[in-house]
């Protein structure tokens, strides 16, 4: 009899063992890549929006410029056709590295060119060392004077509910073109991050 209950407790722990590793090799733990920092900007329509007026909410943030040429354009194209994969509740929220020439008047032109949801999507200008530093934190380049020397990352930040970023995936090639494999982990890496945290 105590051998019998023996084996059966070591079947028992051998199954919590597999259905644990199995757990852990499908769903590995969201990476923790660091808190987004402070901030104080102004939105396409004039409005404040600070860090805190985000949590709560899953968001996925990126930089753009309306003068922009490259990637912006694709990005924002991305993220457009790809908000209707995405769990409801998400924000987005463009963050300009021109600020001093696009003003909100000129982001809330630049959102309608792409029929951006306002209601979920926010278009960001103001303090441009604001910015810089914002993209510093986040170790994403945005730096330049002028449109033609403009040095901007082309990831997509994904951020979780109490701000901490959950990952930075680059669905956009340095070709323009659209990663298809990283467009399809880009989804899941938000709907992860709105289902877990």
């Amino acid at each position: 009899m105590q051998i019998k209950l023996s084996l059966l407790l070591i079947v028992v722990a051998a199954g919590l063992l597999f259905v644990t590793l199995t757990v852990q090799t499908e769903h590995p733990p969201l990476p923790d890549l660091g808190p987004v920092g402070s901030f104080s900007l102004i939105d396409q329509d004039g409005r404040p929006v600070r860090r805190a007026d985000l949590l709560g909410s899953v968001w996925v943030a990126n930089f753009i410029f309306t003068r922009c040429a490259g990637p912006c354009p694709v990005m924002t194209s991305t993220l457009q056709m790809v908000k209707e994969k995405l769990p409801s509740g998400v924000r987005f929220v463009s963050f300009t590295v021109d600020p001093d020439h696009d003003n909100a008047a000129l982001l809330h032109e630049y959102a309608g060119r792409y029929e951006a949801d306002l209601k979920s999507w926010s278009f960001l200008t103001g303090d441009k060392q604001t910015v810089l530093d914002l993209a510093a934190g986040l170790k994403l380049s945005a730096a330049g004077s002028s449109p033609g020397d403009f040095v901007h990352s082309s990831r997509f930040v994904v951020v979780d509910r109490t701000g901490i970023v959950r990952g930075m995936p680059r669905v956009v090639d340095a070709d323009l073109t659209v990663d298809e494999e990283e467009l399809k982990a880009f989804i899941d890496l938000v709907h992860r991050t709105h289902v877990e945290n």
